[in-house]
């Protein structure tokens, strides 16, 4: 069995905030990565603490009309990989896919699927990994450091 088709629009959490007139999500080719934010969570069981690793993605919008920046949350983060982020750090697009995860021990009842996340590279920064949500961060203080 496999799981439905990952929409941002519909499935990020804040998505609809970023569609665009013509009903679609913003266009991320040509896209600069600006800063990375890397959290591994906070697991303590004994104090029922379950708070799963998370990444913070600024980028900005360079191949639309009115380019613009979005901050982007994935949680709950497995299996990240990346090479070549440096001072320019474009993508070419970013995609999702869901990915199935199997059952719980039922066998039958299936298990929430992974959400795989892709900035294809263009020059630079190649990141990818699983996650379980996305979410729009609006507001998200851009120059902080």
């Amino acid at each position: 069995m496999s799981a439905p088709a990952f929409d941002p629009r519909r499935d990020a959490i804040g998505g609809s905030a970023l569609i665009r007139a013509d009903g679609e999500w913003p266009n991320f080719h040509d896209a600069a990565l600006h800063r990375l934010l890397f959290d591994r969570g906070d697991l303590r069981p004994e104090d029922d603490v379950w708070i799963g690793a998370w990444i913070v993605v600024d980028l900005e919008t360079l191949a639309e009309r009115m380019p613009e920046r979005i901050v982007l949350k994935f949680h709950d983060v497995d299996e990240v990989r990346l090479a070549g982020f440096n001072h320019a750090s474009d993508i070419q697009d970013l995609t999702f896919e869901t990915v199935a995860r199997g059952t719980y021990a039922d066998g039958v009842t299936p298990l929430p699927p992974w959400i795989r996340v892709s900035f294809v590279p263009g020059f630079g920064a190649d990141l990818s990994f699983l996650c379980f949500r996305v979410e729009v961060l609006p507001g998200w203080p851009l120059n902080a450091r």
